[in-house]
């Protein structure tokens, strides 16, 4: 029995090759991971075969008691899910390996959980914004803004990227389905209807990789569009109803990204003068959703190259 179990999900295909993300995120946990007083276990599932590559990435930084479980073709949050399962701490922390811990980050994230009635508690995960790129993707995706202050608050949800829950909470897993990226709310929604509080500590801050070249794009695009159709073509309804319904998701995600841009530039670290590349952007990233609602309407499932 151990007091923590950091759960970490080698899902992204440039984990393996080790390049300057994931060497980013291994160091940051371990300036981390000494700043604890607690006992603390390391899981990391990988999705290949040969997890040796992920063994020797890991050992150059993490001295903790570690396990690597091999689960082959599993995805995302399956991997979250196994990990969970496997976790033997009273806490188990869940981290993506391209997330970037700024420091003392793990401490604030556990610290909440001095207060008992805290069963949920999410990090404070947001992207890079020194880039061109890393505000673009701020704009276009969810996540927030970095946080200023330290605060322990309520929220309706929470990202799976960096997040912590009870292990005794045995209704914390994410659903599976082959949706890409909605299962972080569903849980959240599953969580709330059974009065389960979800908390999101702003001191536990993290930095998330901004996806990278125009296939990151794409990719991003068409699981925007994906699970937009999955969404509406499961709810009870005729099929015309659900593609016009997905078509009009589509606008309303580009108004409140357009919103964000008009109000909310200077917390995104966005100049003036480069509002209109910024506004390019998002057009040019609406058309491509637009351009790919039809791909998910003919296909059942996003192409594994696509994940």
């Amino acid at each position: 029995m151990c007091d923590v179990t950091v759960v970490l999900e080698w899902d992204n295909p440039r984990a393996y090759s080790g390049t300057a993300h994931e060497e980013r995120a291994l160091a940051a946990l371990a300036v981390c991971l000494r700043e604890l007083e607690c006992s603390v276990e390391i899981i990391h599932v990988c999705d290949v075969p040969d997890a040796s590559r992920v063994r020797e990435l890991s050992a150059r930084y993490l001295t903790q008691l570690e396990r690597v479980i091999v689960a082959p073709g599993a995805r995302y949050y399956e991997m979250k899910n196994i990990g969970a399962d496997a976790a033997r701490g009273a806490i188990v922390v869940l981290c993506d390996t391209d997330c970037e811990l700024e420091p003392g980050a793990l401490r604030q994230l556990l610290a909440a959980f001095d207060d008992r009635s805290r069963q949920v508690v999410a990090g404070a995960a947001y992207i890079d914004p020194t880039t061109f790129t890393g505000r673009a993707w701020s704009l276009l995706t969810v996540f927030p803004s970095r946080s200023t202050d330290d605060a322990v608050e309520l929220v309706p949800s929470f990202l799976a990227n960096f997040a912590a829950f009870r292990r005794e909470l045995a209704m914390f897993r994410f659903p599976m389905h082959d949706r890409m990226r909605t299962q972080c709310f569903e849980l959240a929604a599953k969580l709330r209807a059974n009065g389960i509080d979800i908390w999101r500590a702003n001191g536990a801050r993290t930095r998330h990789a901004a996806p990278e070249g125009f296939a990151g794009f794409l990719q991003r695009a068409l699981w925007t569009s994906y699970d937009t159709v999955a969404i509406h073509a499961a709810r009870p309804m005729p099929r015309v109803a659900a593609v016009a319904r997905s078509f009009a998701s589509v606008a309303s995600y580009a108004l409140r990204r357009l919103r964000r841009l008009a109000t909310r530039f200077s917390a995104y670290g966005i100049p003036r003068a480069e509002l209109p590349l910024q506004l390019i952007v998002i057009v040019a990233f609406t058309t491509v959703e637009f351009l790919l609602l039809p791909l998910p309407l003919l296909h059942g499932r996003v192409p594994r190259w696509a994940e």
